[in-house]
This record gives C-alpha cells, sequence and structure tokens, in this order.
C-alpha cells in the first residue's frame, strides 16, 4: 500500500510542472480516467504504461515507486520532461543544484522579515512588504505580501500584491527570485548580504523589478530586510506592511540610510551597502 501511495505523490509531483493533468495525459497518451487512478493510489500502471509515463516524465522506472521524500531529493537535480531543449536543461540541472545544496545553508535565514526599498511607483515613500522564508526537505522557499496605500491614509483600501518563489545561498550571497503570475506577471530578484552574526537580524542588498501599471519600467533599488520580532504573529507583522512617507518617524533613521539609493564615487553604479 505504501509504494502505490509514493507512486501517487510522486506521479502528482511530477505532474504539477505542467499546465493541467489533461496535458499529462493528452502528451503521454493515457486515458484521464485512467491516469487519475494512478493519482489516487487506487491502481499502479501496467509494465507498458510505467515506461511511457517514466520516459515522458525523464526518471527511471525504479525512481517512480521510491519514497516520496528520497524521490523529491533525487528530482531536485535534474530537470523534469525529455522534451527540454538541451541549452535549457543544463540550466535547470544547474539551478535546481544549486537549490538543493544550498538548503541546509539556508535554514539559518528562514522566518519572517520586513523588506524595506525605494519604488519609482511612490515617489517620497518606503514599501515595507512582508517576507516569509521556509524550507522543506529539497528546496527553500520565499513569498511575500505587498500591501500598496499609504499608512498615513487609514481610509485607504491598500491593494494586495503575492509573489511566490524560491531561495539559495550561492558564493556567498543570497538569492531570491520570485514571480507574481496571477494579475500582471511580475518578476523580482533580490541579492543580499547573508549576516555574519550568529543570529540573523538583518540583511542588506538590492532588489530588481518592474513598476506597476502600463509603463513597466524596470529599476533596481538597494533594499533592508529586518526580522520581525515575534515570528509567531503573523498578522502584527502583515498590519506593519504599506508605504510610509520618506519623513515618517516610524521608519529607524538607519533604515533610511542604508536604502537611499544616492549613487556615489566615479563607479556610477548603484550597489548594495554592507552591514
Amino acid at each position: 500500500m505504501q509504494t502505490s501511495d509514493d507512486l501517487a505523490q510522486n506521479l502528482h509531483y511530477l505532474a504539477g510542472h505542467y499546465r493541467s493533468v489533461a496535458e499529462v495525459c493528452r502528451r503521454i497518451g493515457i486515458n484521464r480516467q485512467q491516469f487519475n487512478k494512478y493519482l489516487s493510489g487506487s491502481t499502479i500502471p501496467s509494465m507498458h504504461n510505467f515506461q511511457r509515463i517514466a520516459d515522458f516524465f525523464g526518471v527511471e522506472e525504479g525512481e517512480l515507486l521510491l519514497p516520496h521524500v528520497e524521490f523529491l531529493k533525487l528530482v531536485a537535480r535534474r530537470p523534469v520532461g525529455m522534451d527540454v531543449p538541451e541549452p535549457l536543461r543544463a540550466f535547470l540541472h544547474n539551478s535546481r543544484r544549486s537549490l538543493a545544496d544550498s538548503r541546509v545553508a539556508m535554514e539559518r535565514y528562514c522566518g519572517l522579515y520586513h523588506a524595506y526599498f525605494l519604488s519609482p511607483a511612490w515617489p517620497k515613500g518606503i514599501l515595507c512588504t512582508l517576507y516569509s522564508i521556509s524550507g522543506d526537505e529539497t528546496l527553500t522557499y520565499v513569498k511575500s505580501i505587498e500591501r500598496l496605500a499609504w499608512t498615513h491614509k487609514s481610509n485607504q483600501e491598500p491593494f494586495v500584491h503575492k509573489y511566490q518563489g524560491v531561495a539559495l545561498l550561492d558564493s556567498n550571497r543570497l538569492y531570491l527570485f520570485e514571480c507574481q503570475p496571477l494579475l500582471t506577471s511580475m518578476y523580482a530578484t533580490t541579492i543580499l548580504y547573508p549576516s555574519n552574526r550568529n543570529r540573523v537580524t538583518s540583511l542588506n542588498g538590492l532588489v530588481t523589478s518592474v513598476t506597476g501599471g502600463v509603463s513597466r519600467k524596470p529599476f533596481a533599488s538597494r533594499i533592508v530586510f529586518e526580522r520581525v520580532a515575534d515570528q509567531s504573529d503573523f498578522r502584527t507583522a502583515l498590519e506593519r506592511c504599506g508605504v510610509f512617507r520618506f519623513d515618517s518617524d516610524e521608519i529607524d533613521a538607519e533604515i533610511k540610510d542604508r536604502i537611499d539609493n544616492t549613487v556615489s564615487g566615479q563607479s556610477g553604479v548603484l550597489t548594495a551597502i554592507e552591514y
């Protein structure tokens, strides 16, 4: 029974990389009703169908029967699917390997953070966004929530944007890759300095993304991550988020200095501030 349960979980994971189960069935050439039985664990595929399924997803037949936790560790190091072009296959392979290899090192960074940065969409304003970094047996994930409304205007209904993605620690830098696929398909990349302290309380770096609205202008901004004091109080942490006036006393002067986007020196390049 455990074998069929693991097979069902493994197939669910693999099928989740595609737009729908119907697409998977169509491309493999298996009846949707029959494939649903595999997903529920009520039926195990015939040897013929086992081979077709394994070939489609790019795994070995025996690997499909591995315990789910072991299977996740195995496939995290390789791209899913047999029809991925070779250049993309190499890119995905290296990316997934880096994500998996950095999971243990990323554990000390898991938790809730308030992130502060400047955006051209909110002149004279400081955005405070809530970030959650968490992991499982294979990867480290990042989720963020933006509440886009001026905090000093209590009657203003905020627009809420949610992002999700993955995080890794590579070459002594933290990388967060996020997307917001539901509304505007916005993407963001954040690169942070790691912390040399025993307890991670603050991180500095750069965020790159695009502004909302029609213009979709790309921008880069310095960003500061501050660990939330009470990690168990998600609601209060979220209520803190919004757009603060730059002269607001609710934002520490030190944070304002660290997110100042002034370009100094002769390089003419915006760089992160070490902290």
